[in-house]
């Protein structure tokens, strides 16, 4: 440690240095000398003893400064230390209130978007409960597939609309996730809807329209398809959307996809339209063929007498309405229907006499109405038919009198060649 030394310490160093040479020269000490050499070895104690005083201030002093300096050192370190335990906890308010402003943003987005989905879902295709599927007709129910299928069609373009738009500056913000988000939920709705339609009328009308079935079944995997594609995108918006929520950069690789997903959904939009357009062309076709060919079979067993023609109409009203029990109509009961109506028809006609002949126009279109799939109207004029006719006679219990066989080779039925 360095001591600081004063310049009167110094001084009286150098004298007692000069003095003890001096000494050494100098010849034997007389009395005088003597006196000399007494009072310059006081003089040199007491240079000694302030040389010491000077320099225990010295040291005191320095060990002073030292304290000093230490708690000066040791204030100052404490002050650093709880500067920075304020800025830290500062920083951690400030942390958690960018956390909670984060969540609580994230929270009131996820509301805006459930309630803008809601709202969508709330505005877009209504499903038609079951129980009326059952009072609608074939025509019917093709005309409301072909409208499920081009809103599902236009709902998806519109989702890839909203994806374009969004990714147009290869960056997505949390107001262009909300629009697309509310797109796919219209989407999935419209698509929801055409599937179950078709699915309907398949259960109640798919073995009678064999001649289209096929297209028809191929427009519902294409739905399903779309269905696939539109949830993909969602999927992807909810990436996207946690992404966003977490201040993080989007990576180019989500935006392709994303934008890949949506133009995979809006392609096959317009598969499924042109699919449902040829079905919908063909199976007009199909109803007008099928109705022409129930009115084209010939009777092939016409009663000889009055109660014989009401017999045979009685069994073309039995016929119908046990057709109708399942709520479907399939091949071979149009086939039974369009026989017996032809034979009640011939039988009415040649046997009626003028109160039962009109009737027979009744038979012809009953029978048109199970060919083209107009199931209310054909209960309806089963109905009607069956009250013109009066009293249901006793069955004759001849063995000559016989019952139509529609099994018969024979028997002409639409469709067979």
């Amino acid at each position: 440690m360095k001591r600081d030394i004063s310049p009167g310490s110094v001084l009286c160093l150098f004298l007692v240095a000069f003095l003890a040479c001096s000494t050494s020269a100098l010849p034997a000490a007389t009395p005088d000398t003597a006196a000399t050499v007494s009072a310059a070895v006081a003089a040199t104690n007491a240079a000694q003893v302030s040389l010491q005083a000077t320099i225990n201030a010295a040291v005191q002093e320095t060990t002073t400064v030292r304290t000093t300096a230490q708690v000066t050192a040791t204030a100052t370190a404490t002050a650093v230390l709880q500067s920075t335990q304020s800025t830290q906890a500062a920083n951690q308010a400030t942390i958690d209130t960018a956390v909670h402003a984060t969540a609580t943003a994230q929270a009131a987005m996820e509301a805006t978007v459930n309630a803008a989905v809601a709202v969508t879902r709330a505005a877009g295709p209504t499903p038609i409960p079951t129980a009326e599927y059952v009072n609608m007709t074939e025509e019917e129910m093709a005309a409301m597939i072909d409208q499920a299928v081009a809103d599902a069609v236009s709902a998806t373009e519109q989702v890839s609309t909203a994806t374009t738009q969004a990714t147009a500056d290869d960056a997505v913000t949390p107001s262009e996730v909300q629009e697309v988000v509310v797109s796919v939920a219209g989407a999935e709705e419209a698509i929801a809807l055409a599937e179950e339609l078709i699915g309907v009328y398949s259960s109640v009308y798919g073995e009678l329209a064999v001649e289209t079935a096929t297209e028809l079944q191929e427009t519902q995997q294409i739905l399903t398809d779309m269905a696939a594609s539109t949830a993909a995108v969602e999927q992807s918006l909810e990436l996207i959307n946690s992404s966003l929520s977490e201040g993080l950069t989007l990576a180019a690789d989500t935006i392709t996809q994303l934008e890949a997903t949506a133009q995979e959904a809006a392609a096959l939009a317009q598969q499924a339209q042109g699919k449902a357009q040829t079905w919908s062309a063909n199976h007009r076709t199909e109803l007008d063929n099928r109705a022409a060919a129930a009115l084209d079979v010939k009777p092939n067993q016409v009663a000889g007498d009055r109660q014989g023609a009401l017999l045979t109409a009685f069994d073309f009203v039995d016929t119908g309405r046990a057709a109708l029990t399942d709520g479907k109509i399939t091949q071979k009961e149009l086939a039974d229907i369009s026989q017996l109506g032809a034979n009640a028809s011939a039988g009415l006609n040649a046997q009626g006499g003028p109160q039962l002949q009109r009737l027979s126009g009744s038979v012809q279109d009953i029978t048109t109405q199970f060919a083209r799939g107009r199931t209310p109207q054909a209960r309806q004029g089963l109905g009607d038919f069956e009250r013109a006719l009066g009293s249901r006679p006793q069955a004759p219990a001849r063995p000559d009198v016989e019952r139509p066989n529609l099994d018969r080779p024979d028997v002409e039925r639409p469709g067979r060649k």
